[in-house]
């Protein structure tokens, strides 16, 4: 078995340069780096394992992501997982906010998620994969000032529990 070369799992992890995506990418290059070819998505590029900064995207626009994401698919793809560590709240009263954040929170945490899932599944269910979406309690508690951010939460729980569903057939994974 000498000389055969491990094979590394492509990971896509969306929204990795701050917060909780870019402690998820610490961590798998802290820990595992010889498993994983980490693709880092965020505002500003995509980082290859290369190194290379290619270009950028905005999770409030599902519409052009899809066909970005599947350009991602085919051109850097398959890829075994795939992260969405992207979130978006504003907090205070609702009323109290202008009505064009309303529609963005929903495009960030629940739109993108969607389009994710729809843009990678396909690919990830004949090869095997997993498809990773963070929550919040609050999608479970109310704390004042987070009625939208609690609400696409909980219905990213809703979307994530029902896809998971209608793929269990498959070879891939959500949570």
């Amino acid at each position: 078995m000498e000389g055969l070369r491990k094979i590394r799992k492509r990971v896509l992890i969306v929204g990795s340069t701050g917060g909780l995506g870019r402690r998820i990418a610490q961590f798998l290059e802290s820990n595992y780096s010889d498993e994983y070819d980490l693709f880092l998505l965020s505002r500003s590029a995509l980082i290859t394992p290369q190194g290379e900064s290619l270009l950028s995207f905005d999770a409030q626009n599902h519409m052009v992501n899809s066909e970005f994401y599947k350009s991602l698919d085919k051109n850097h793809g398959p890829f075994w997982a795939v992260i969405d560590a992207t979130g978006f709240n504003f907090s205070g009263s609702l009323t109290k906010h202008s009505w064009s954040k309303i529609p963005n929170q929903i495009e960030v945490n629940l739109l993108n998620p969607i389009c994710l899932a729809y843009s990678f599944s396909p690919t990830m269910t004949t090869a095997g994969g997993r498809l990773i979406f963070f929550s919040s309690i609050l999608a479970k508690e109310y704390v004042f000032g987070t009625n939208i951010y609690s609400v696409s939460k909980f219905a990213l729980e809703k979307f994530v529990s029902n896809f998971a569903l209608e793929t269990q057939s498959g070879n891939l994974t959500m949570n």
